[in-house]
């Protein structure tokens, strides 16, 4: 139910004032007619003279009654409800930080690094220390194969973010020369 919808539902409730409705027939149970009514008059009446869907007059009646008595408690409720998911939801997304400290746990069951990436900078080839700065690559070794097919396997690449800036530098200079 959108908010435009729950507010609707309130005022149309409101405007009717309808409350501790009752559903009775002046008839045997199940008969031609039953009315909704609240404490001073009847409010609607189900009939129908032809004899046709007798049976289901008595429950719609009811229904009718118990839909409208709820409704006070589940605008409450669904209002109350929207309140606690809006309290908790982003309004804007969290702005991108780039401060990322590097890896600090070897723990494969906590961390990737431990199980699908080298502890060498594949640039420097020199260790890869807890707290620094890296970048990692995983690519598929068959990019015909779809990622989820049983023969894909995969590369995985990781270095330093200072050799990766360094190496870029020089290639720089090695296409400046002539």
């Amino acid at each position: 139910m959108t908010m435009t919808n729950l507010e609707h539902t309130k005022a149309l409730y409101e405007k009717a004032e309808l409350r501790d409705l009752v559903a009775m027939t002046t008839g045997a149970s199940g008969g031609d007619h039953w009315y909704i009514c609240d404490e001073d008059a009847s409010v609607a009446m189900i009939s129908a003279n032809d004899g046709v869907d007798e049976e289901l007059r008595q429950p719609r009646a009811e229904l009718f009654v118990h839909a409208v008595n709820a409704l006070p408690v589940l605008v409450a409720e669904t209002a109350e409800l929207r309140a606690r998911v809006a309290a908790h939801e982003p309004s804007a997304p969290a702005p991108y930080v780039d401060s990322f400290g590097g890896c600090t746990d070897r723990n494969p069951d906590v961390c990737a690094c431990g199980q699908d990436t080298g502890a060498q900078c594949d640039i420097c080839e020199q260790d890869i220390e807890d707290g620094e700065s890296i970048q990692t690559l995983t690519r598929s070794t068959y990019p015909y194969l779809p990622s989820h097919h049983r023969d894909q396997e995969w590369e995985h690449y990781i270095w330093h973010v200072d050799c990766a800036t360094k190496a870029a530098d020089e290639a720089d200079r090695a296409s400046e020369t002539p």
